[in-house]
């Protein structure tokens, strides 16, 4: 690592041409880099899946669980309101023999009271004494005794049965008022019973849509991914095709690779936060390659050309966000990515050590920083080969 006090001679004039070899290598890396973020979404939706089909057989049991409480509220349903309409069959009945009884106590009560009546207008307690002053003879005498006789076993026994009818009413009202409370009861019980069967029905139905939203959901997930992986996979043959025509072309137009020298691209920053190679992407949590180096510095921290040459492409690219393509000559480019502006166009040429963007944190980034990259022939090399390592080829990049 260096900084720009590091940089060594200029490459050689006159400024090269755009290499379109070069312009489809960074097609090919952005490609590249849809195809690791859909394969990363394709794991993602796997992921979704297994998780998915690991919450499904709680979400049946919950749903069998949420049918068996419903038919036992439907069951208990049907009993309460049995056991009502048998406590409202008994309150009917006890309201009639209420209804019997009062008017038996009623008619014992009238009678009762004649025998008074009649008992009273014959002398009351002088009954006997004048029985005997109006006796002809001992004959006649006795049956008026026996006369008297009877009139007061009678009179008890109306009396003993007004006694007993109105006790069997108030048993009658007793129990025809308990029924009646049970009735109550049995209303109360039924209608908590409906209350429980609803909710035990609505429970039901959230239960089994859980499990169908499971379903549809881990497979249209898969579905999607499983699309998009095909259709950059495709995207990215097409392209990889395209490079290997012109990588002939431009290596015999070139005469062979000539890599220059290079400067720091962020001068006062030398930190490498992360080196070329594979590694653990940062955003995605996956075994990737990294082509280049990542320096760490503030956001608008200004960036400079490694090397003089011409902007093959200066535009915002998935993964790299905005990205920056220059082109060296002899087969060597230099690729600059994450900037939070740009201070160059396509097409211009410009100095080594000029100001062409700003550090940011565009794309696939966790932080601002430079992402840095050294390319021959389109392929990247380890950039810290320029500043005192060993000029090596990433090992792990396979475009």
């Amino acid at each position: 690592m260096a900084s720009s006090g590091l940089a060594l001679a200029a490459p050689p004039s006159p400024t090269p041409k755009p290499s379109k070899s070069n312009k489809y290598t960074a097609q090919i890396a952005a490609a590249s880099e849809d195809l690791m973020m859909v394969n990363v979404q394709v794991r993602r939706a796997a992921a979704k899946l297994q998780a998915a089909q690991s919450k499904l057989p709680a979400a049946r049991r919950a749903y069998a669980s949420a049918m068996a409480s419903l038919t036992s509220a439907q069951r208990a349903d049907a009993k309460a309101t049995a056991a009502l309409r048998a406590a409202v069959a008994r309150a009917e009945t006890s309201a009639k023999a209420l209804a019997r009884s009062d008017s038996a106590v009623h008619l014992s009560e009238n009678q009762f009271a004649k025998l008074v009546r009649q008992i009273y207008m014959s002398g009351g307690g002088m009954l006997q004494a004048q029985v005997v002053l109006e006796s002809q003879d001992p004959a006649d005498l006795s049956v008026r005794i026996v006369g008297v006789d009877r009139v007061g076993r009678m009179s008890n026994r109306r009396l003993s049965s007004l006694r007993s009818i109105r006790s069997q009413n108030a048993a009658q009202a007793a129990q025809a008022k308990e029924d009646k409370a049970q009735v109550a009861k049995r209303q109360a019980a039924v209608h908590a019973q409906h209350l429980a069967t609803k909710a035990a029905a609505a429970k039901a139905t959230v239960a089994k849509r859980r499990v169908d939203a499971l379903v549809a959901q881990a497979a249209s997930a898969m579905a999607a991914a499983k699309r998009e992986q095909k259709s950059i996979q495709a995207q990215l043959a097409r392209l990889r095709q395209l490079q290997r025509g012109i990588d002939v072309k431009a290596t015999k137009n070139s005469g062979g690779i000539r890599p220059g020298s290079i400067r720091w691209p962020v001068v006062g920053f030398t930190r490498i936060s992360s080196k070329a190679g594979a590694r653990v992407h940062p955003v995605f949590h996956t075994v990737a390659c990294h082509a280049g180096i990542d320096i760490p510095a503030p956001k608008g921290t200004p960036i400079r050309a490694a090397a003089a040459g011409i902007v093959l492409e200066a535009a915002s690219v998935s993964g790299y966000g905005n990205m920056t393509l220059i082109s060296h000559g002899g087969g060597m480019a230099t690729l600059y990515g994450h900037q939070s502006r740009f201070a160059v166009r396509t097409g211009q040429h410009v100095k080594s050590g000029q100001v062409i963007g700003y550090v940011g944190s565009t794309g696939w980034s966790t932080g601002p920083h430079l992402h840095f990259e050294v390319r021959l022939a389109g392929k990247p090399y380890n950039p810290m080969g320029w500043f005192g390592a060993s000029k090596n080829r990433v090992a792990c990049y396979h475009r």
